[in-house]
């Protein structure tokens, strides 16, 4: 293992520090064990927050007792072994178990549930935590019901995700890197790009990039448009085969984990020419929405009321709040709790780390920005790359 990618891993201590957290919550409600499924590491945070370990394509399950763990990951069918804890692919586990499972194999969908149940059942569990209960597929959620008809499952995502949300001294550290990392990539791909160029040109170069620091996944978007013309909605990659032409204006966006696993995310509003005015106000727009919405994340106010509060500001300037999602926090997952919108349930909260990108439109021109936010004592903002519009003569 490189020291690089010593330096990128959580440490022992505080992978012990989540466990504990965990532990304490099973504790209070009563938990015999607590359950995380995953088949993504875009969107399987908590089997990566307690595992250090991404699912990757086939699911991944953690189930966490008071004393010990098992882990049920993509392998031969009825394969596994015993742990001691100190293994690196599956660190604090004392049981790996595996199976065969395929999300477009729908026989399949129960096995990682019939291992789940299996160690449940060793531990003699009545009540039963899952993590993510809503995203669980049917057939992984039906087959503990049966196999373990005298157990209760409760859903624990309300306190898993408030764990998670809250980040640790040393998960600040590895997003600052991670941070750091987008602002080396943007700086790296822009002088790249040039009229001619497909969109997907565009995708390709910071992917390149991103994968030079070692990162694994991401999105990565490029969404342009000839100025006086809005940019399209964002969508898949086959929508990306547009050639850059002259004149053109797009946004770009990096949303990529660091080797460490923690996503960040950076955007920014780019014209292959000279920025019209429409332009750069609708961009002054939305810095100062930025600006305004980081300015309400105070530790105690509800993250209903800073959406209410940023709805308030758009209207102001003549401009629609995003009704899809202006900002949410970011950790092991792409999106994850808390949103900054109407319906999130949560407060803000010392530790939390902020995706704020707003967008504006002006005259049929539209301007977007992205940066992280990360609130605490010594937090602000974490990119370095500046807040404008960037002009490529």
């Amino acid at each position: 293992m490189s020291d690089q990618a010593i330096e990128d891993q959580v440490s022992r201590a505080e992978l012990e520090r989540r466990w504990s957290a965990c532990r304490a919550v099973m504790q209070a409600d009563g938990l015999d064990a607590l359950v995380a499924l995953a088949d993504n590491d875009y969107l399987g945070g908590a089997v990566k927050w307690l595992s250090d370990v991404s699912a990757f394509l086939y699911p991944k399950a953690v189930v966490l007792f008071s004393d010990a763990m098992t882990i049920i990951d993509h392998g031969p069918l009825e394969g596994g072994r015993a742990l001691d804890g100190s293994s690196l692919a599956y660190p604090g586990a004392n049981a790996l178990r595996t199976t065969a499972e395929f999300a477009s194999v729908s026989y399949t969908r129960s096995y990682s549930a019939a291992l789940a149940a299996s160690a449940l059942k060793e531990k003699a569990c009545r009540r039963v935590g899952l993590s993510g209960m809503d995203s669980m597929p049917h057939g992984f959620i039906r087959h503990l019901r049966e196999a373990m008809p005298e157990a209760t499952f409760v859903d624990a995502s309300e306190a898993i995700d408030g764990l998670k949300a809250r980040k640790s001294a040393e998960e600040i550290g590895l997003l600052r890197r991670a941070t750091l990392i987008q602002d080396q990539i943007f700086e790296r791909v822009l002088p790249q790009i040039k009229p001619g160029m497909r969109q997907s040109d565009v995708v390709a170069l910071a992917r390149y990039e991103s994968s030079r620091f070692g990162s694994e996944q991401g999105v990565f978007l490029c969404r342009a448009a000839p100025l006086g013309k809005p940019t399209p909605v964002a969508r898949g990659p086959h929508f990306d085969r547009r050639v850059l032409q002259a004149g053109d204006y797009f946004s770009l966006l990096i949303e990529n984990n660091a080797p460490s696993g923690f996503y960040a995310e950076l955007g920014r509003t780019v014209v292959l020419g000279r920025a019209p005015q429409p332009l750069l106000e609708a961009f002054e727009i939305a810095r100062a929405a930025q600006a305004d919405m980081a300015a309400s994340l105070t530790p105690g106010i509800a993250c209903s009321d800073v959406y209410a509060r940023h709805a308030d500001f758009m209207r102001s300037r003549g401009q629609q709040a995003g009704r899809r999602i202006s900002a949410h926090g970011q950790g092991y997952d792409l999106v994850e709790r808390p949103l900054l919108r109407e319906d999130e349930t949560m407060q803000v909260a010392d530790g939390m780390f902020f995706a704020i990108h707003p967008s504006a439109s002006l005259s049929d021109h539209t301007a977007f920005i992205c940066d992280n936010y990360l609130v605490c004592e010594g937090g602000g903002w974490m990119h370095e790359t500046p807040k404008r519009v960037f002009e490529i003569a």
